[in-house]
């Protein structure tokens, strides 16, 4: 008897964590380690990973640049030199599939205070949260759920 318990046991624990393998999202695996210095900021692994999914959605948006102003557009940076760690130059291309778009891969200078916007070339900014703000709103939403 205690052998079938101890097999149901392991049986079930295999099946849980092969699923939640199966359902983690292709880009956290891609992240580099260096990536994101946020180590301190989360209690455990899978909070690091719920927040490091957040920002993938969360942390960046898109702007025409008829809406920024021109003090923001002084600042704005160039994409020229933006290339991903498997050395491929940034393409705004990339941006057409948010739930595929990594920016973790990309040199991006992101701050941990400041938004980073970057102008794309195209009449429209790629905007960057700063890893406060990101945060905050990670923050925000878990504690309305």
């Amino acid at each position: 008897m205690k052998l079938i318990f101890s097999f149901l046991f392991f049986a079930s624990t295999f099946v849980a964590y092969s699923q939640g393998k199966i359902n983690c999202d292709k880009r956290l695996s891609e992240i580099p380690n260096q990536s994101i210095k946020i180590d301190g900021a989360f209690q455990s692994e899978e909070d690091k990973n719920n927040f490091l999914l957040y920002s993938l959605d969360n942390g960046y948006f898109i702007r025409s640049i008829d809406q920024v102003t021109s003090s923001q557009k002084t600042e704005l940076k160039s994409i020229d030199g933006i290339v991903s760690n498997k050395g491929e130059i940034f393409s705004a291309e990339v941006l057409s599939n948010p739930e595929l778009f990594n920016f973790y891969n990309y040199n991006f200078e992101r701050s941990e205070t400041k938004t980073v916007g970057y102008n794309l070339g195209n009449g429209t900014v790629l905007v960057f949260y700063s890893l406060e703000k990101m945060i905050e709103m990670y923050n925000q939403t878990t504690i309305n759920k």
